[in-house]
């Protein structure tokens, strides 16, 4: 059975460089413009968690502006077996697993929070 991806919103009030605090790593050469800002984190084998953010100014994050994309890092494209339901395989519940475990420490961190559903 394929493990549960949980949904997640980020925190207002956070800044990009709170990304670094749990392990993100800025990715200056995708910085195309001013206000916008990548970090990235491996989160397994080749597999990482990209987050674009676009911020203010002052680095505080515009919530509306962020979004956040799995990654084959070795063929630069979205790890598309994340996004479809109808995959199950053993490889993908690690991928889930380690997106699940990446994300709760940014809960922990205070960047985001899980979604519940009501």
């Amino acid at each position: 059975m394929l493990k549960k991806i949980k949904n997640y919103t980020f925190n207002e009030g956070i800044k990009a460089k709170d990304f670094e605090k749990v392990k993100f790593c800025r990715n200056n050469e995708k910085q195309l413009l001013e206000n916008k800002i990548q970090y990235t984190k491996t989160i397994y084998d080749d597999i990482e968690l990209q987050i674009d953010l676009d911020v203010d100014e002052s680095g505080k994050v515009i919530i509306d502006g962020t979004n956040m994309l799995v990654v084959d890092s070795g063929l630069m494209i979205p790890y598309s077996p994340f996004y479809d339901s109808d995959n199950e395989f053993e490889y993908l519940n690690e991928v889930v697993d380690a997106y699940n475990g990446t994300m709760n420490d940014l809960v922990e961190a205070g960047i985001c929070k899980e979604k519940v559903k009501k």
